[in-house]
């Protein structure tokens, strides 16, 4: 699995932005002074509603409670003059009353779903990792813009380090793609009819074996200014989410939602060259809309089954790519978070059935 590496370096300018890096604790919880790996740095108790600033860096750290190991995205914080480091989960920005959603935000456990760069469907779909080169072309002279990774067989181990992936936390966004780690750090979240407006302020970081990278042909560096004020306005379409700055007339970038099967093969192809889709689901935009008469194609395995239900009798599993003729259109459902009808279909062979259209796409 992917490193994920969260090494961000503050600026004196950061000082500036002080007073909108404050966060309130969600529930009584624990502050550290060091690596939490150990309970003896384990060093005071912190009740909920208390007040802290946010003070240096965010880092992937193991927390050992009671026992226990786990993952977590550290802050260092200042509390009543005196600096330490708590768990980012269990604070929110102090400005703001709403949160994300808990199904939106990047756990460690992977049992969350992952935003990427909705690009790579392409790459995967082609089934040739250098088809990442239309997209990150650095990586086809990676000795030049890598220049102090030489022991890696290939450019690909680099990606497999640094490909595109957002993390969502209700205290920052983290953009795992070298060489930068662009992240936003989050003051207020306020939850709109298709998504989220997220008040936040930049921070770019250097990955040092790769300073010399030219950074502007990625959409989330140019031309957002370190340390800038801006607002990220997230709107969700289905398993798609496009990513604007301050307004909608001004796109950052596209992103999909996709699970670990997905990321499984994608990352498998970028070591080997090779990916089986046949288990891989891919995203869809909501509200798929069908005319009677479209012919169409079956976008992954799908049941055609007796009547317009989930529960119905499956008459047979139609392979992806099998072509259907639409002949009827049946009740709207939303299922996999995709809001689309039911469609009555006739395949080539006459066999006639009812699916559902979210995973029709229009030939």
């Amino acid at each position: 699995m992917k490193k994920i590496l969260y090494f961000l370096i503050f600026v004196v300018c950061f000082q500036i932005h002080a007073e909108a890096m404050k966060y309130r604790v969600l529930n009584d919880t624990i502050l550290y002074s060091a690596s939490p790996l150990f309970e003896q740095y384990i060093v005071k108790n912190i009740e909920k509603d208390q007040i802290v600033t946010l003070a240096g860096d965010f880092s992937r750290d193991e927390q050992k409670i009671n026992g226990i190991v786990s993952k977590v995205l550290s802050m260092k914080i200042v509390y009543n003059d005196t600096y330490y480091n708590i768990n980012a989960a269990d604070v929110i920005p102090a400005s703001t009353d709403e949160v994300f959603d808990s199904s939106f935000l990047f756990e460690f456990s992977g049992e969350n779903e992952y935003w990427i760069a909705d690009y790579y469907l392409d790459v995967i779909k082609s089934k040739k990792r250098e088809s990442i080169f239309k997209y990150e072309p650095y990586y086809a002279d990676f000795k030049k813009n890598f220049f102090n990774w030489f022991d890696y067989n290939g450019w690909w181990d680099i990606a497999l380090q640094s490909y595109a992936s957002f993390h969502f936390f209700n205290t920052c966004i983290i953009i795992d793609s070298s060489p930068l780690y662009p992240t936003y750090f989050i003051n207020k979240i306020m939850t709109v009819s298709n998504g989220y407006n997220v008040s936040a302020i930049t921070n770019y970081t250097p990955d040092w074996n790769s300073i010399e990278f030219n950074h502007d042909i990625l959409p989330w560096f140019a031309p957002y200014a370190n340390m800038e004020q801006l607002t990220l306005l997230l709107r969700i379409d289905g398993g798609y989410m496009d990513v604007y700055v301050n307004d909608e007339s001004n796109k950052m970038c596209t992103l999909v939602q996709v699970d670990k099967a997905f990321i499984d093969q994608f990352e498998y192809l970028l070591k080997t060259n090779t990916c089986d889709l046949t288990n891989v689901t891919f995203p869809r935009r909501a509200d798929k809309n069908h005319t009677i008469g479209t012919s169409c194609i079956v976008a992954e395995n799908l049941r055609l089954r007796k009547e317009e239900s989930t529960t119905s009798a499956a008459l047979q599993t139609m392979q992806t790519g099998t072509s259907v003729k639409i002949l009827q259109l049946g009740k709207k459902q939303m299922i996999d978070g995709i809001t689309a009808n039911w469609v009555q279909v006739e395949l080539d062979d006459g066999t006639r059935g009812w699916c559902f259209g979210g995973y029709l796409v229009e030939k």
